[in-house]
């Protein structure tokens, strides 16, 4: 017989037109397939392995007549299938149900029929259903990797940048691992080095404005003196009055102020300017708002002549009038030369001595009375003092740290979500991939076995084409 070629969707018609099976054999399969399901009812005292087969009651793309006929087998291989009654039949009732059911597939040839259904639904709707799973999951894989990849760069820039700013505080960032559960640690050491730091910054801009405002008084206060003198300004300018602040910025900067008025007590040793051990702070703040460092510490910042803010306001004022003579003087020596020398003359030896200076060293002035100036008026001497003073303005130089450690837990916790979903999400596709080899291999099986099984019934070679050919 020639072999017949003909799309596998097409094949149950073709053999309904032939008259190898009803037309309603839809229905029919339909009906044994109910009798199936209700075999394992009816039958509960039936050997183990064949119990076991119920598990296909409930799959959604069972072959019934392939089961049925493995059913069959089984029990005729028990003690009890081996016998029969005087007209031949099955005396094992399973047996003898199953049979029935056996030979109602083979009468209208629903094997055929049933091969089909299962091979049409493993096209359209598993197959398809295991691709778009596959699909699907590779592409939430590969947005949860990208997004886990972007999250590490982040944890890397922030680890980096609170690393840098934890070293200022001799902070090892190994010390507080990124759980939520370390914040108040992080925050109670920050605020501590913090109060430590600045407060070593105040007492060094302390002993360096000391050391700056000497030289001026040197330097620059005998010149600016011999000017008024020169002019007759005396009698009614006194420049002893005028910069004594500074004189005394000199001589008692450091010794600490007395309540309401000038005379002071001693001052500091020397060792104060050397560098400050960190000692712990004894608690953060008082009732009164202030913090509390290092005693020793705390009176050299706020009850000396220096941590006075009304004598720093007054030497500031004056190291502006002096800044202001020094541009004067600059102005003489480079517009009228002759003259300016000739105005300080008559004004001793010694002081002659300072005023035959030239430009550059009078720029240098300027640049060593701008320096006090930043010292004792500047954004960040400033703002080191309220933080030894306020609690809030400390816990918010803190918040820059804080801000990078809980962006870091977050990263962290997105990585550990992203680790779970990744997880999860691979262990998904590897049940799609073994489900789409499995459905493969099955309408593969199927395949053959309709062509096989039509083949018998027709009688002539079968071959069933189309999507089944390129799965």
């Amino acid at each position: 017989m020639a072999l017949v070629e003909l799309p596998y969707n097409q094949l149950v018609q073709w053999v309904i037109a032939r008259g190898k099976t009803p037309e309603d054999c839809n229905k029919r399969l339909i009906a044994v397939e109910e009798l199936c399901k209700g075999f394992f009812e009816k039958h509960t005292s039936i050997p183990q392995d064949v119990k076991d087969m119920q598990r296909h009651v409930h799959c959604e793309y069972t072959e019934w007549y392939e089961i049925l006929c493995d059913i069959t087998e089984r029990l005729k291989s028990t003690e009890d299938g081996k016998k029969v009654n005087f007209i031949g039949q099955y005396s094992y009732e399973p047996l003898y149900d199953a049979d029935k059911i056996l030979r109602a597939f083979r009468k209208n040839n629903l094997h055929i029929v049933s091969y089909s259904q299962v091979l049409q639904k493993q096209m359209t709707f598993n197959l398809p259903f295991i691709k778009k799973g596959i699909e699907s999951n590779n592409k939430e894989l590969s947005d949860y990797k990208a997004r886990r990849a972007e999250s590490l760069r982040k944890l890397n820039a922030n680890i980096n940048e609170l690393q840098n700013r934890l070293k200022v505080y001799c902070m090892d960032i190994k010390d507080y691992p990124f759980n939520e559960d370390f914040e108040v640690c992080l925050k109670t050491r920050l605020t501590q080095e913090i109060a430590i730091k600045n407060a070593n910054m105040t007492i060094h801009n302390y002993h360096r404005t000391l050391k700056l405002v000497e030289a001026l008084d040197n330097e620059v206060v005998p010149v600016f003196k011999a000017f008024v003198k020169y002019q007759k300004m005396d009698k009614n300018y006194h420049p002893e009055e005028t910069m004594k602040h500074i004189r005394q910025a000199v001589k008692h900067g450091l010794e600490y102020a007395t309540n309401g008025n000038e005379d002071t007590e001693e001052r500091p040793s020397d060792d104060a300017n050397a560098e400050p051990e960190e000692e712990p702070l004894i608690q953060i703040v008082k009732d009164d708002n202030e913090l509390l460092v290092a005693e020793d510490k705390r009176r050299i910042i706020f009850s000396t002549q220096l941590g006075q803010s009304s004598f720093r306001q007054l030497l500031l004022g004056e190291l502006l009038e002096l800044l202001s003579f020094v541009k004067v003087r600059i102005d003489e020596l480079q517009n009228r030369s002759n003259a300016a020398n000739y105005i300080f003359s008559q004004s001793g030896e010694n002081v002659n001595e300072l005023i035959m200076q030239p430009i550059s060293k009078y720029e240098k002035y300027i640049e060593v009375i701008n320096e006090v100036i930043e010292i004792l008026s500047g954004t960040d001497s400033m703002k080191a003092l309220s933080i030894l003073k306020n609690r809030s303005d400390l816990e918010k130089s803190a918040q820059g740290e804080i801000s990078i450690w809980k962006r870091c837990c977050k990263e962290v916790a997105e990585q550990s979500d992203l680790d779970k979903r990744i997880q999860v999400t691979t262990e998904t596709l590897k049940r799609f991939t073994s489900d789409l080899e499995s459905a493969r291999k099955t309408i593969k099986d199927t395949k053959a076995k309709l062509e096989k099984a039509t083949a018998e019934v027709m009688g002539s070679p079968v071959k069933i084409f189309g999507e089944i050919d390129n799965i």
